[in-house]
């Protein structure tokens, strides 16, 4: 047998938000009042309850329907889920939702910029660029400021976090361009400002004081030294087409040792940290020297090079009269004056 009749689902309209100036107005809301006030409307002298972390609010919607529940208990920075609950007599409904508490912005991170090659140490970013792109990452969605030499621009993070700002014109010959960078993120809080300076320097490195000295009594050993800028890398080719590298310290010196292979000149290339090089070629002297003259080449096609503030050199030695091959490794740090010993 079959029954038959008709039946209707009594239900009560109900509108649930976050009452909070410093809430995000995107879908996901987030927040950075850790008590936050959930407010809404309902049908008049309806009861009203909210379930978060555990926890049990109620009150009672007024005679126009409005509604407010303010936390009692402070929510630690997490992802909530929550459900507002509204029942009339016989007529029911709810919304359950998430809301995140969110009390701390984060300061953003600086990359290497991408359109140019660049080298960072401490608080100091060098360029040969006069109006670089700063890149970074920090929170999703967040408000990027950065503040140079009295000068604001402000882009926005994607959903990623990352973030592309072009910077004002810097100024130029060697001077210190003082930055500041904040964020603000979605629910408002106000990062601490990251502060350094960007110099600009589009000047080739130069290359002084060279000497060649042999080591030995046999001449195997060779040991080259000079003076550039600062902390700038140094590359020195020769004519089996092995390269070696070290970096000047904070003085501008450095020392690289070779086997002598009887070359007739050495050529070297000098990377310094704003990404400007130059290149020299060093004529074997017949005898031991104490200081030669290099001679530079005219770069016509530049490129630069990125080296990191740490790097690990390795170059292969020639095979000795027994044949036999072996390496040597040298750790090149900015703050120190390193050379390479086989």
């Amino acid at each position: 047998s079959k029954a038959s009749g008709s039946f209707y689902i009594d239900t009560i309209n109900l509108t649930v938000g976050i009452d909070d100036q410093n809430s995000s107005k995107d879908k996901d809301v987030v927040t950075n009042n850790n008590k936050p006030i959930f407010s809404g409307v309902t049908e008049n002298d309806s009861n009203v309850s909210l379930k978060i972390n555990n926890d049990m609010y109620s009150t009672k919607a007024d005679q126009y329907g409005h509604w407010s529940i303010e936390l009692q208990k402070e929510l630690p920075d997490d992802t909530y889920t929550y459900t507002v609950t509204v029942n009339k007599g016989d007529k029911m409904n709810y919304i359950s939702d998430k809301i995140t508490i969110d009390t701390v912005a984060l300061p953003t991170h600086i990359n290497p910029v991408n359109d140019f090659d660049s080298h960072i140490h401490h608080d100091s970013y060098y360029t040969n660029t006069n109006q670089p792109t700063l890149t970074g990452i920090s929170e999703p969605h967040a408000k990027i400021i950065l503040n140079i030499n009295n000068n604001t621009s402000e882009t926005m993070a994607d959903e990623n976090g990352n973030w592309e700002l072009k910077t004002v014109s810097l100024k130029e010959g060697n001077t210190e361009n003082n930055y500041s960078i904040k964020i603000i993120d979605r629910a408002g809080n106000i990062s601490e400002e990251v502060t350094g300076q960007i110099i600009f320097d589009n000047t080739p490195p130069d290359l002084n004081n060279v000497s060649i000295h042999h080591q030995d009594s046999d001449n195997q050993l060779v040991t080259l030294s000079g003076k550039t800028k600062s902390n700038s890398m140094i590359v020195l080719s020769c004519d089996d087409n092995n390269d070696y590298s070290t970096r000047a310290n904070n003085e501008g010196e450095w020392m690289l040792k070779t086997y002598n292979r009887k070359d007739e000149s050495y050529n070297i290339k000098v990377i310094d940290q704003a990404g400007n090089e130059s290149e020299w070629v060093i004529k074997t002297p017949a005898s031991d020297t104490t200081t030669i003259v290099p001679e530079k080449v005219e770069i016509i096609d530049t490129h630069n090079i990125q080296n990191d503030s740490m790097n690990i050199i390795a170059a292969e030695i020639p095979p000795s009269e027994n044949g036999v091959h072996s390496q040597y490794s040298a750790d090149v740090g900015i703050e120190h004056h390193n050379e390479l010993s086989l």
